[in-house]
């Protein structure tokens, strides 16, 4: 069963998002005014429709702006949104020290499906023996390259080996672009 969980970030951008679509809202129905006025007049209502409104447009800017427009090239390239979007199929590899040989860390190839919006994530790897799926994640960017942690339940194959048993951990996967990639 794949869960999408919410998800944290390092920088402080998203606070400063929704305060501008808040801001959005209110200067739009600002310039909505006569509109605004109609309708009071129209429904006869004893309390002031923009409030009404104000919330209305808030949330469809708000539900808008975290569907489509956070991965957006302008908001991008004006550093709005530094979330990178790692939505998609990956393949990589898990390096264990756990039956390690000749001292040698283990490479086991993963592949890893992330399903990713503004504010939530669901993070699935699958390699040989086992799968796994996120419970909580955190998506760091002032590092260097973008870097996803993310806390998982795994869970050994059927046919895994008698070693492997259910287990809970923390995975650490870093974004490396490839030369054919911008890297904004």
């Amino acid at each position: 069963m794949k869960t999408v969980h919410t998800y944290s970030t390092d920088n402080h951008l998203r606070p400063k998002i929704i305060g501008g679509l808040g801001i959005l809202s209110y200067t739009l129905v600002l310039a909505l005014g006569d509109a605004v006025l109609m309708m009071n007049e129209l429904l006869n209502l004893e309390f002031d429709v923009s409030v009404l409104m104000t919330g209305t447009i808030f949330t469809i800017l708000y539900l808008f702006f975290a569907a489509y427009l956070w991965d957006s090239w302008p908001f991008r390239r004006l550093g709005i949104v530094k979330t990178p979007n790692l939505s998609g199929e990956w393949s990589g590899y898990i390096q264990s020290s756990y039956d390690a040989e000749n001292g040698e860390e283990k490479k086991t190839d993963i592949q890893v499906h992330i399903q990713q919006s503004w504010r939530k994530i669901s993070v699935g790897l699958n390699s040989p023996d086992s799968s796994s799926r996120s419970l909580g994640a955190t998506i760091l960017t002032k590092q260097g390259k973008p870097q996803l942690t993310y806390h998982y339940l795994s869970e050994p194959d059927y046919d895994a080996p008698d070693t492997m048993s259910i287990h809970y951990g923390t995975a650490s996967l870093t974004y490396h672009a490839s030369e054919n990639e911008d890297d904004t």
